[in-house]
């Protein structure tokens, strides 16, 4: 299963391959601790959560502003 077949089918009460692994936030200082001079992104692609928060606060300078006033943002999710 992807990881949104997984989270779908545990969302929709039907059984996933595996439990759905889900982190809202990971501090800076765990990720560089766990895997040094890695980014946000690579590292929730490195650890495998099925599910993730993505916030303003991580590669602020790779975000593409739809409306900055709005606070509406394309980012790599």
């Amino acid at each position: 299963m992807t990881s949104r077949e997984r989270v779908f089918a545990a969302l929709e009460g039907r059984m996933p391959d595996k439990v759905p692994i889900m982190e809202l936030v990971v501090d800076q200082k765990v990720i560089q601790a766990i895997h040094p001079g890695i980014s946000y992104y690579d590292f929730i692609e490195e650890i495998g959560f099925d599910v993730v928060c993505v916030g303003m606060s991580t590669d602020a300078d790779k975000i593409e502003w739809i409306d900055k006033d709005k606070k509406i943002f394309k980012g790599k999710w």
